[in-house]
């Protein structure tokens, strides 16, 4: 009970149980992590999500715009969704640059797996030019710029299929010959093109966003498990963060905001532990939206080269087929694109098949896989016979020959 003579020590901080700590560059130096860090770290995570929700769902909000400015001009519509390019690429820079700037929050040594990754990314994205003249600058800077070209038509498809929905209107002559061609199909055939177009459009962005909004849920669900940016030791708790980075990213895949899920799988490929994937993009983009809208662009396009409507005579008619063929060549873009990254999904998958889950979305993905890729082969087939069927623009899949006027 006496004092102790001599100088008084501080007392230790009184702390959670819940404390982990992490080696600084195999130093013996260890940083305390209590619940107060992990907690922050949460809220800001929790942040992230959020605000990335409202920015995902003012993407869905844009197309019923550009919708209504193609009804009124197709150029117009460029306009606006060239605008909308520029807009969506400032503010994912901005959300990367926060991002980072989080990370570099931390004490040294401290997710330095993220800080690596995230500044190999940046390079890789700003290899537009070579830095000398050498086969292998110059191959990477040529693969940058096919990289990003590719990744803006896949940004724009939704876009371009609005467009042609909206233009999707034919003559009475136009929508017999429609009504004959999926007499087989008594719904499509009573709905028109038109209303088809629109179906397909509105049924898409309804399946994007059941998607969008499940991959919202489930990343909070991971922020709430959230295990702290100094919990690299266990094999459970760096799990966790691989899984809230796939959330994240998936969510942003399937929203269009492709820069910045490109960076977040970056960070996740950095984890080592659950491959980046865009399975949930894949399944919300490609099906229904690309399958359906390029098929039935197709049928718009035979149908409008076959009658070269008057109502469409002149500038108009020559806008409206040259969107229709644009938006065939994105969706197929996208469509292989989402193929080629197939079989890193697949592989993953079955290297864990011996869980349920894993082995049901074996099967989901290589059979949405088989699907889109017959489909796309016959759409290649008729996009190509319209101009090979010089008549009706059309091929008869079940005969194998042009469709006779």
């Amino acid at each position: 009970d006496s004092e102790i003579p001599g100088p008084k020590l501080p007392r230790c901080p009184k702390m959670s149980k819940n404390i982990a700590y992490q080696k600084v560059q195999e130093a013996e130096v260890l940083i305390p992590v209590g619940d107060s860090d992990i907690k922050a770290e949460t809220k800001f995570l929790a942040d992230y999500v959020k605000r990335l929700l409202s920015l995902g769902l003012s993407v869905w909000a844009s197309i019923p715009v550009t919708y209504a400015l193609a009804w009124y001009s197709p150029l117009v519509a460029y306009g606006f969704t060239a605008l909308k390019l520029i807009a969506l690429k400032v503010l994912q820079q901005r959300y990367i640059s926060e991002l980072g700037a989080w990370i570099e929050e931390k004490p040294e040594g401290l997710l330095q797996h993220y800080r690596d990754a995230l500044s190999e990314w940046k390079q890789e994205e700003a290899r537009w030019f070579p830095a000398k003249l050498a086969f292998a600058d110059l191959a990477l800077s040529a693969k940058t710029a096919a990289e990003q070209v590719l990744r803006i038509l896949e940004v724009i498809d939704p876009d371009l299929d609005a467009v042609s929905a909206s233009n999707a209107g034919l003559s009475a002559r136009g929508n017999e010959i429609f009504s004959e061609r999926w007499q087989v199909v008594p719904v499509v055939a009573r709905a028109g093109l038109f209303g088809t177009l629109n179906a397909i459009l509105v049924g898409s962005i309804m399946w994007q966003l059941l998607w969008f909004g499940t991959s919202y849920w489930s990343s909070l669900a991971e922020v709430s498990r959230w295990p702290g940016s100094a919990a690299n030791e266990g094999k459970a708790e760096v799990r966790e963060r691989s899984g809230l980075l796939n959330d994240i990213h998936s969510m942003a895949d399937v929203a269009g905001l492709f820069d910045l899920a490109s960076a977040l799988r970056k960070l996740q490929t950095s984890e080592n532990v659950i491959p980046a994937n865009r399975g949930r993009g894949f399944l919300s983009r490609i099906i229904p939206e690309t399958v359906g809208a390029a098929w039935f662009t197709v049928s718009l396009l035979s149908i409008k080269m076959t009658l070269h409507e008057g109502s469409d005579s002149g500038s108009r008619y020559s806008i409206v087929v040259a969107t229709a063929v644009f938006s065939v060549l994105t969706s197929s873009v996208a469509a292989m694109k989402g193929l080629s990254e197939l079989p890193r999904l697949l592989r993953w998958h079955w290297r864990e098949r011996e869980h349920l889950r894993n082995k049901f979305r074996f099967a989901m993905y290589i059979s949405a896989g088989i699907f889109i890729a017959c489909c796309f082969s016959a759409i290649a087939i008729r996009f190509v016979s319209l101009w090979l069927c010089s008549e009706s623009h059309d091929f008869e899949l079940e005969t194998m020959r042009c469709r006779h006027p």
